[in-house]
């Protein structure tokens, strides 16, 4: 769905998201990430920055929508959040800047 330059998609948490502490894995957050961005893009563009920020943490069964926005005047730049959706509590934030 994409409302303006927002992009949403909702992932529920399997276990293969999961660690040994039964929590999603820290990689699997970069992993949903990166999926919320256009193939192309990341074929022909290298990410110049990357940060992410794991407000909460995320369990087995959990619902997360995943927000995308294009960042206006800093070129090829996005956000992206996750909340859990039946609380809206943030659980992950990201910020890319593409080359």
């Amino acid at each position: 769905a994409v409302a303006g330059d927002t992009q949403y998609v909702v992932h529920q948490v399997k276990y293969s998201d999961l660690d040994q502490n039964r929590h999603v894995n820290n990689a699997r957050y970069v992993e949903w990430i990166f999926d919320l961005l256009d193939q192309d893009l990341l074929e022909k563009s290298i990410p110049s920055f990357f940060s992410i920020d794991y407000k909460h943490e995320v369990k087995s069964g959990d619902t997360v929508e995943l927000r995308k926005m294009k960042l206006e005047n800093e070129g090829l730049a996005f956000a992206i959040e996750g909340s859990l959706s039946d609380s809206d509590k943030i659980c992950v934030r990201s910020k890319i800047i593409f080359q």
